[in-house]
């Protein structure tokens, strides 16, 4: 009797305000690892992003990912939920591989790493150029 295959599941965590297309490209390489993908996103109130963020209300965050999402995976298997913390999104996804931006390619905070290690969850990194919404929305404001 043959064992059925397990499914890979891939988390992508985030703020994802103001959608851009960093992201997209994050996206798409993530991807490309797994057999399910799971976005979740930082909830209104725990995004750490400076005054005035999220610019847009978690549910608008969540519809863009959504529309997104069914573009990259032609109604693939994705989804795309709010949590207030990274831990939170590992809890409900159970994830194989947790990827994140090369801008934590010097590694996560040792809490996250050791909480993934203690579930024998693989981090990885995608190798797409950080861009930050801040930066942009700043020099917008400057044109």
């Amino acid at each position: 009797m043959q064992r059925p295959s397990v499914e890979t599941r891939v988390l992508l965590n985030g703020c994802w305000d103001v959608f851009h297309f960093g992201h997209l490209d994050h996206i798409k390489a993530a991807r490309k690892l797994g057999d399910i993908l799971y976005v979740s996103v930082t909830d209104d109130l725990h995004v750490n992003k400076g005054l005035g963020r999220p610019i847009f209300p978690q549910e608008h965050r969540v519809a863009i990912l959504k529309a997104v999402l069914c573009g990259i995976d032609n109604n693939g298997p994705h989804k795309v939920f709010i949590v207030s913390s990274l831990t939170e999104a590992i809890d409900f996804a159970k994830p194989h591989i947790l990827v994140k931006g090369t801008d934590y390619r010097n590694g996560l905070h040792d809490y996250h790493e050791k909480y993934c290690q203690d579930r024998g969850i693989r981090i990885t990194y995608t190798d797409t150029p950080k861009l930050s919404a801040m930066e942009m929305i700043i020099e917008a404001g400057r044109r």
